[in-house]
């Protein structure tokens, strides 16, 4: 049967995309083939044609979990609509459970399974792999294959066991595909999976059906609702972070755009109601961190809205890539101003680990094993669940872990071992007469030629030290079933016969030289300064993106390394030389000279201002405006005349030669004169209110001047009303103005005063800091055992700091340091009359510590 026909009875295509039919024949020819394929270039019928025609079967590894049930369910659903009687695709991940994983396997191994998914994670155990290699792949598939690069912009560490797996398993044809690899990132693709020679096809990065437009703005909400009001629709709207997509969300739908968030903190049911209603065309908008849309099958996606510029061009390529998959028109628009890079930069550095964060983790692994300074232990300690659990418990973010193991990998402070590597270890446990004495007795024929094998292979040795045995070998020597050889280890070690070391279902961290003390500490910080300075690359290469007046589509295919001389798409913002919506580059601009007037808080003259925003090394003490540097891209000109146009609307005041705005002249400044007596806690109500303004003025697309003057909000700081009827005696203050705002006004300063209280305690009485700290840890609701962790003392230290804040604070809620159960029956032993600790502790289950009884004693005392 001709490919063609292939491609026609299983997927109802009459032809291939471009570069399909290529790809698939250099695979089912033997090649390794590496395949770099835009989203929505049809990459997955690559891989499925060559595994539906081979022999024996095809293993496909990928990183998504929910796509890997779409795709097996959509396939199985193909086949059965072109007359096969069964399905031929199947997944193994962490949502089956033994019994279903094995029916899996039976079904490849009666030819009834031709494709395999399987996620990267499960390469880690040796039993399952063992499984697979009995079975005898024919090929290998990597999907998503920039994970298994460190230059990728989705490193995932457990990718680096498939060349591992594909070696375990002989496994020779196999190919690697992804939507989005620079050239660097494929030299490393094909070093990381061991490809022999491969065949690299690099296509259709162009979307003839999507036009692509940047729009620069402060104003960002705003915006979205102007392109939603305007665009067809399904849209997602990507942000940058948790707190953004819920904030959007809801000024969309006080806006009359029915809209949903869709985030990793929002629970697994709710989140797949709303990709449901998404998917089925009851929801038209989805506000998103960038987790969403990977392997959504929805083609009718219209509009794209990048809420927050992404980190990378790779990122950014493959979030547009969801818009118009069937190929009918679709727009997409990224928003952008200067705090998009502060936002990236923040993420970069918070991803990689320095120095402090290595020594600190390094500490951490010697306490955790229980190694002092100069010692060294052979003891190897999984990377479980405890040990992760321990070092986040320390501020070590788990996430960061596999860099910092890297670190101190190639410090030679450690090595990694993976199952791969590891072994059996055993010892004799007894003397050479008792082992004789156990051979005489024993009925099992099994251990004794266990035992007469190990002795006449090892002799000596294992009596005098842990050896390292081959379970493989000694099973197909002697001809025992894997299974029962361990089974007979497991039974000569109850029976104290041997010492017995099995190998750890987790990679294991082996210590290789002796604890040191941090200044000791000789790190190879190399590779992590690589990648950090490779992320940031990336990130400029995104920003020059942005600035870039050159053909959007050109500049992304030049990135990706595809031919594009003299290469237009003629739709984008910079082809047709429009500016989306009537937003323009000027309006950008002062936006930026507004707020940068606005932070510097001072008076500065034009040259000064200039040179901030270009990031001029003669204004470096300027250098932490978050604007610095901003427009270095636009010309002196440019500014002047955006500057110009500011003075002339009198937006900014020029006043000989000297800068300011108005809005600095008649608030916080007027603040600082008529309140000096306490400026600084004016200021910080004072901001507190305006925030809630600026939400009110969000809520009911009202200026903030509409909702309540400057004026009237600091005649509310200066006089910190307690009541409605206080707030509403203030001048010009009207019941409009109380019905949106004079709630939150209230709430907020009552809020403000106690804080200030409390901090008039602890300096009249001159409390430590750390005390302050824990208690700022009571008012957040933290469990006793949790504050002790945050502060890293005792709990009888802690219990006794807290006794003197219920004696200064006798109002402090102590309900959430102790479990409820174990409150209350403290409380109740107390009211039996038990007062004396001693007595109270003997009278309470043991799990009740001595310091959690003192916190009750005290509550009772002072309260």
């Amino acid at each position: 049967m001709e490919l063609t026909d292939i491609l026609k009875k299983y997927f109802g295509y009459e032809k291939f995309r471009p570069g399909q039919q290529e790809i698939i024949e250099a695979i089912i020819k033997g090649n390794n083939v590496l395949a770099i394929l835009p989203t929505g270039a049809g990459k997955s019928i690559c891989y499925q044609i060559p595994a539906l025609i081979c022999n024996s079967f095809a293993v496909i590894i990928s990183p998504l979990i929910a796509l890997m049930k779409d795709q097996v369910d959509s396939l199985n659903h193909i086949c059965r609509n072109a007359g096969e009687s069964q399905s031929i695709a199947a997944f193994i991940n962490s949502t089956l459970d033994y019994r279903e994983s094995e029916k899996v396997l039976n079904e490849i191994s009666l030819n009834k399974t031709k494709l395999l998914y399987l996620s990267p994670e499960k390469l880690t155990n040796q039993s399952f792999i063992e499984k697979i290699k009995s079975l005898n792949p024919e090929y290998l598939f990597v999907d998503e294959a920039h994970c298994v690069s460190q230059w990728g912009h989705n490193f995932r560490p457990s990718y680096r066991k498939i060349k591992d797996f594909a070696q375990f398993c002989s496994i020779n044809k196999v190919s690697a595909f992804t939507a989005t690899a620079t050239p660097e990132v494929r030299k490393d693709i094909i070093e990381q999976l061991n490809l022999k020679e491969p065949k690299i096809f690099v296509t259709g990065f162009e979307r003839a059906n999507i036009s692509i437009n940047v729009i620069k703005t402060n104003n960002k909400k705003e915006k979205c609702v102007e392109i939603l009001s305007r665009e067809k629709k399904p849209a997602i709207i990507y942000t940058a972070t948790r707190r953004n997509t819920e904030e959007l969300t809801e000024y969309l739908v006080m806006n009359k755009i029915n809209a949903a968030f869709y985030h990793a903190g929002v629970n697994s049911q709710l989140r797949k109601i709303i990709q449901d209603d998404f998917i089925s065309g009851r929801l038209k908008v989805i506000v998103a961190t960038n987790a969403f849309g990977m392997g959504i099958d929805k083609s009718d996606i219209r509009t794209i809205i990048h809420y927050n510029m992404p980190g990378s061009i790779e990122n950014y390529y493959q979030e547009i890539g969801r818009a118009g998959r069937d190929n009918l028109e679709s727009k997409v628009y990224l928003l952008y101003n200067n705090f998009d890079r502060a936002i990236q930069e923040f993420l970069i550095l918070n991803s990689h680990p320095t120095f402090e964060l290595v020594s600190r983790t390094y500490n951490l692994l010697n306490d955790y094993a229980k190694i002092a300074l100069g010692n060294i232990s052979d003891k190897e300690i999984p990377i479980d669940e405890n040990l992760t659990s321990f070092l986040e418990s320390k501020g070590i973010n788990k996430n960061l872990l596999p860099s910092i193991l890297n670190v101190l990998t190639n410090s030679e402070y450690i090595s990694i071992k993976d199952e791969y590597y590891k072994a059996h270890y055993i010892k004799f446990a007894c003397e050479e007469n008792q082992l004789k004495n156990y051979l005489r007795k024993s009925l099992s024929n099994n251990l004794k030629e266990i035992i007469i094998y190990l002795l006449r292979k090892y002799g000596n040795r294992l009596f005098i030290s842990m050896q390292q045995i081959n379970i493989e070998k000694i099973s197909s020597e002697l001809g025992i079933p894997k299974v029962e050889l361990i089974e007979s280890f497991d039974a000569l070690s109850n029976s104290g016969i041997i010492e017995l070391e099995k190998p750890s279902i987790f990679p294991t961290i082996k210590f290789l030289k002796t604890r040191v003390k941090i200044d000791n500490l000789l790190l190879d910080l190399e590779q992590v300064n690589s990648l950090l300075n490779n992320a940031k690359e990336k990130l400029n290469k995104m920003i020059e993106f942005v600035h870039s007046n050159e053909c959007r589509f050109k500049f992304i295919i030049d990135y990706f390394g595809e031919e594009a001389k003299n290469f237009e798409c003629r739709k984008c913002d910079n082809c047709t030389g429009s500016t989306p919506l009537s937003t323009t580059k000027n309006q950008y601009l002062k936006e930026i000279i507004l707020d940068t007037i606005l932070e510097v808080d001072n008076e500065i003259n034009s040259k000064t201002l200039i040179n901030i925003l270009r990031g001029d090394k003669s204004s470096n003490n300027f250098s932490v405006v978050s604007s610095f540097g901003s427009c270095r891209l636009f010309s002196e000109q440019e500014l002047l005349f955006c500057l110009n146009e500011l003075i002339d609307q009198k937006k900014i005041i020029n006043k000989n030669g000297l800068l300011t705005a108005p809005e600095k002249n008649t608030d916080e400044k007027e603040i600082e004169q008529e309140n000096s007596h306490d400026y600084e806690a004016d200021l910080e109500l004072y901001n507190k209110l305006r925030t809630i303004r600026q939400e009110a003025s969000d809520k009911f697309s009202q200026p903030p001047y509409m909702i309540c003057s400057d004026e009237i909000l600091r005649e509310i700081v200066r006089v910190r009303p307690k009541n409605p009827s206080e707030l509403m005696s203030i001048k010009n203050f009207t019941l409009r103005m109380f019905n949106k705002v004079g709630e939150n006004f209230l709430s907020a300063i009552k809020e403000f005063i106690e804080k200030e209280k409390v901090n008039q305690k602890f300096i009249d009485k001159d409390i430590p800091q750390n005390i302050k700290q824990i208690y700022e840890l009571i008012n957040k609701k933290y469990l006793l055992e949790d504050i002790c962790k945050l502060v890293k003392l005792p709990e009888a230290v802690v219990s006794m700091q807290i006794e003197s804040i219920i004696e200064l604070f006798p109002e402090t809620n102590i309900k959430s340091l102790i479990k409820k159960d174990e409150l209350d029956l403290i409380q109740k032993n107390i009211l039996g009359g038990l007062t004396d600790l001693k007595e109270l502790k003997k009278s309470l289950p043991s799990n009740i510590s001595y310091g959690k009884i003192r916190i009750v004693l005290a509550k009772n005392k002072y309260s």
